[in-house]
């Protein structure tokens, strides 16, 4: 080592992480404080740094910043990097002029703008484009120099059917920020939605010298919102059309079963088909509600209520003189799924009250209730008719109208109460409203 040039031996016993003595030989595996020596320029300086003193690492220390040793025929960063295995600080030589090109923030910014994929737009006061970068350039197939001096309007698609572009302009006019969708062309074919923000550049006398316009290509999802709303669209006419046939289909074998009802001179099978039809038109008058609404999964069931008195006393006209119908409901949407067997219940019950309540009285009054608290559903029909027979129970009955009856309020999960006195009968019925998901019959068993 002695033949070597205190300048060359320096640099290499650096890189070791050690010093040189007066005499130019390495010593003690310390690190050399660089925040002690200002920028060298030769030689001289070279050789002072040697001669600088040196100091242990203290406990958490953070390294040292950057240091530039200049010579006559170049320039080096020292920088200290720690080495934990001999507890010292190791230099490492770089490049000076990447390090002034590094510390300097509007590289780092403009760095973050040339690799982020979002899109970014800066424009001058009046809305002319000075940078674009290279996300932007891609999606809409321009060169930088073909931008660059044109107004933000040259992306401009003839599909801005909101006038977007309307508005960004009277932003940039007021100095505003603005944030919306904009359409806008490729350069060969095409479009893209640019979900954007422009924001002024204020300076620090509140000057506006720029915008800034960042933002993300959202077509795909706009593609894809598409798709979904034609499908959606497709899904409501089939559903629509669904309904509507199921309650024509149901209207055609109501009238066919009144039909046979009409010529039959049989009273019992006679009263047993006007009970059938006064099913059928339960079901038909739900899936003309469905269609009418619009909704096909929920159903207003106060609405629903009053078809099915309306059906009921004009099957039974001759009756329909002398009973006074009250209704007392609220609005209340139930699952179709539940909508379903909660109809025909009410269809049976009120048939009940219309054939069997008033026989021997010149009239009569029925009052219906529906209400709703918090998820429990309440439906009463109470009439002043001349009540049950003694005997009667409801759990041991096996004709077809109270075996349907308890099939379907145990479909529901609810529970249901007759209570009759010389006052008349009250009917009870109460569930929790519930989501429920499938076809409406699958759930009777």
């Amino acid at each position: 080592m002695k033949n070597s040039s205190p300048k060359k031996k320096l640099t290499e016993e650096l890189r070791k992480g050690m010093k040189l003595d007066p005499e130019g030989n390495s010593c003690r595996l310390n690190y050399l404080e660089t925040n002690s020596s200002p920028k060298a320029e030769g030689d001289p300086k070279l050789e002072n740094m040697a001669k600088t003193p040196l100091r242990k690492i203290q406990k958490n220390e953070q390294e040292p910043p950057e240091k530039e040793i200049s010579a006559p025929s170049q320039s080096k960063i020292i920088r200290l990097i720690r080495n934990h295995s001999s507890n010292m600080f190791q230099p490492s030589f770089g490049d000076p002029t990447k390090l002034g090109v590094a510390k300097n923030p509007y590289y780092k910014f403009s760095k973050v703008a040339e690799l982020s994929p979002a899109l970014i737009l800066i424009a001058d006061r009046q809305g002319f484009i000075e940078y674009a970068n290279p996300s932007f350039l891609k999606l809409s197939q321009y060169k930088e120099e073909e931008v660059i001096g044109c107004g933000l309007e040259m992306f401009k698609s003839s599909l801005d059917y909101q006038q977007q572009y309307t508005e960004l302009r009277t932003a940039i006019g007021n100095g505003e920020e603005w944030k919306g969708e904009l359409i806008n062309n490729k350069k060969t074919c095409g479009t893209f939605v640019f979900s954007a923000t422009l924001t002024p550049v204020r300076n620090e006398y509140d000057f506006i010298t720029s915008f800034i316009m960042v933002g993300q290509d959202i077509t795909p999802f706009r593609e894809t919102e598409k798709e979904l709303k034609m499908a959606v669209e497709e899904k409501t006419v089939l559903l629509s059309e669904l309904h509507h046939r199921v309650k024509n289909n149901l209207a055609i074998i109501s009238g066919l079963m009144q039909l046979q009802a009409f010529t039959e001179g049989n009273e019992s099978v006679q009263s047993k088909l006007y009970s059938s039809v006064g099913r059928v038109q339960a079901m038909a008058n739900m899936h003309e509600l469905l269609y009418e609404s619009g909704s096909f999964s929920q159903l207003e069931f106060g609405q629903n209520l009053k078809k099915i008195v309306t059906s009921i006393s004009k099957m039974y006209y001759e009756l329909t003189q002398k009973i006074d119908v009250k209704l007392d409901v609220e609005s209340v949407m139930l699952n179709i799924n539940q909508a379903h067997p909660c109809s025909l219940i009410m269809n049976e019950v009120i048939t009940n009250a219309y054939k069997h309540a008033f026989t021997k009285a010149e009239s009569g009054k029925i009052r219906i209730q529906l209400y709703n608290q918090e998820q429990t559903v309440y439906i009463s029909i109470a009439d002043n008719g001349s009540g049950l027979p003694e005997d009667f129970d409801i759990d041991r009955d096996k004709t077809l109208g109270n075996t349907l009856l308890r099939t379907l309020v145990k479909q529901l999960n609810g529970t249901y109460q007759y209570i009759s006195d010389e006052g008349g009968t009250t009917f009870t019925l109460c569930f929790q409203k519930e989501n429920i998901k499938g076809s409406a019959g699958a759930h009777l068993s």
